[in-house]
């Protein structure tokens, strides 16, 4: 069983991040064109609503309630159009929706574990919460709400929504129907209509007994709503459970976005079936050559299905250089092509971090500090970081470079100097010496540790991931003009 319950736990940790990077893609083409495509703002919101339902399920009571006023916030827009933000609320949307997307993301990594979580998850309900606020207009009337939105139902067959709650108690808490009815009193302050059955809850044993025996059954006038009410039953120790059922007395079209039709398998379980075709090929050798060429194929499918593109690493580091570049005041965008390129998954894992650290340097080290000093040297306020891949037979070589300063080589090894690396710094070293210093463990020119840099943990991680993978790395730097930083991969 616990086997199980750790599969489902691996599927849905993986959907959720896979949907965390559609997500910021849809982000980064909002931020970039000021606006989202009625289709954009549903696919976001199917996305969100996903999340929430499967970190329910699956006991992620922090993603449940994020995703939920995200999903809020764009159900507002799918309503009324983008046009209710202005271009500082834009900004401001895209800015929590990373924030969101960071802290679901963590929370996954972390199991829902993190010892920060809890603070960081108070502080952008808060901002989200906020956000709702400041950019509604709607005022909700909580007079009399329960005589206007609380329909009660003369006989459960009149249920005729769709979808519906079905709600257990815990056993031998008693007063079931009162419990329904303290239920229904904190639902009533929705603004939206809901039903509920029994209809009769004021001390009526009849209604109990039916509580105990069926259950207590609510619903709305769409599943919008019903999964509106999820958190505050999660605020009830006395519900035991509750369980969303299709009506299947009405004619219900499933939605096709909820279809998937893709299988998810680890990484470990295809190199175990690769490690068995192998067997099975030696195994072979007196079979005919259409088994054999059969196991080839079935080789190659699974070699397959180990190649990811490059295109869900370039949108993290899109979202990296917004976050360092909105913290470091400075203003710098991100280009790059050869995305579609698919590589194997444990090198697309370890060029993750290669990325990660190559692009904090750019952004703190290479790029200038401010627009002035850009335009006084001729370029333009905005900085650029590129990221360009290309394949060559039997290599695969993606470029990393900036339009900054340059590597100030006297720094460099004045430092390598100051600790001992080298003896003598008026050498006539060559730059490529130079810049291979800094990919020695420990090594950084910074003075003082920041979130981003100065602990000398960079290049040193990339150097040996590229030696890992049979790879390699080389930099070069035009003092003035900008810094890049080559990576070679076999294939």
């Amino acid at each position: 069983m616990e086997r199980d319950e750790q599969k489902y736990n691996e599927v849905f940790i993986y959907e959720t991040l896979d949907s965390l990077t559609k997500l910021e893609a849809l982000a980064g083409s909002f931020e970039s064109a000021h606006a989202l495509s009625h289709g954009e703002v549903d696919e976001i919101f199917r996305m969100l609503h996903t999340i929430k339902g499967s970190s329910s399920m699956m006991s992620y009571p922090h993603i449940t309630r994020i995703s939920h006023l995200l999903e809020n916030i764009f159900s507002k827009i799918r309503d009324q159009g983008v046009g209710i933000l202005d271009s500082e609320h834009q900004k401001e949307l895209y800015d929590l929706t990373l924030e969101a997307i960071d802290f679901i993301r963590s929370e996954c990594t972390n199991s829902g574990k993190s010892e920060s979580s809890d603070n960081h998850f108070d502080l952008l309900v808060l901002k989200i919460n906020s956000f709702i606020s400041v950019i509604s207009n709607d005022t909700i009337n909580n007079e009399d709400l329960t005589d206007k939105k609380c329909r009660k139902l003369n006989n459960f067959s009149m249920m005729s929504a769709p979808l519906y709650l079905k709600i257990r108690f815990e056993p031998d808490t008693g007063m079931e129907e009162v419990r329904a009815l303290l239920l229904i009193h904190a639902l009533s302050s929705y603004n939206f209509p809901f039903h509920y059955y029994p209809d009769q809850l004021e001390a009526n044993t009849e209604s109990r007994n039916f509580i105990i025996k069926n259950g207590f059954f609510l619903s709305t006038d769409s599943r919008e709503h019903l999964e509106q009410i999820l958190p505050v039953l999660s605020q009830y120790s006395s519900i035991r459970s509750y369980k969303i059922i299709e009506n299947t007395k009405t004619d219900l079209v499933p939605d096709s976005s909820l279809q998937n039709s893709f299988v998810r398998v680890s990484i470990d379980e295809l190199d175990d079936i690769s490690t068995q075709i192998d067997f099975l090929r030696k195994s072979c050798r007196d079979c005919s050559s259409t088994i054999t060429d059969l196991l080839d194929k079935l080789q190659a499918s699974v070699m397959e299905l180990r190649q990811t593109s490059l295109s869900p690493l370039i949108l993290k580091m899109e979202h990296l250089v917004h976050d360092m570049s909105e913290k470091l005041h400075k203003d710098i965008r991100l280009e790059s092509s050869g995305c579609d390129i698919e590589v194997d998954k444990p090198v697309a894992d370890s060029l993750m971090v290669s990325f990660m650290h190559i692009i904090r340097n750019a952004v703190t080290h290479g790029i200038e500090d401010s627009a002035d000093d850009r335009t006084a040297s001729g370029k333009p306020a905005q900085g650029c970081i590129q990221i360009n891949a290309v394949t060559t037979p039997g290599e695969l070589t993606i470029a990393i470079s900036d339009d900054g300063r340059g590597i100030d080589e006297e720094k460099v090894l004045a430092k390598a100097l100051e600790r001992g690396i080298i003896k003598n710094a008026h050498k006539n070293y060559s730059s490529a010496e130079i810049a291979n210093l800094l990919t020695l463990p420990g090594f950084s020119t910074n003075k003082t540790v920041d979130e981003y840099s100065g602990r000398g943990v960079g290049l040193d991680v990339v150097k040996k991931g590229m030696e890992d993978h049979g790879g390699r790395l080389d930099i070069t730097s035009v003092p003035g003009k900008g810094t890049t930083i080559l990576l070679h991969f076999p294939l």
